[in-house]
């Protein structure tokens, strides 16, 4: 099966390969969801309604 969706980010190395080895260092899990200063989103009326990932 192949996707042909659009890419949400496309990377060209230096060799034109497009291969990436994407890596993180930890995560933190947040109560509730940050406001997203100008732009669109959703929002919950209480902090315990979602929880947020953030990924460093």
């Amino acid at each position: 099966m192949t996707d042909y969706r659009q890419l949400a980010v496309e990377v060209l190395q230096q060799n034109g390969s497009h291969i990436s080895d994407f890596q993180y260092q930890g995560y933190e899990i947040i109560d509730g969801k940050p406001v997203l200063e100008g732009l669109p989103a959703t929002y919950t009326q209480e902090k315990e309604e979602a929880k947020t990932i953030k990924i460093i």
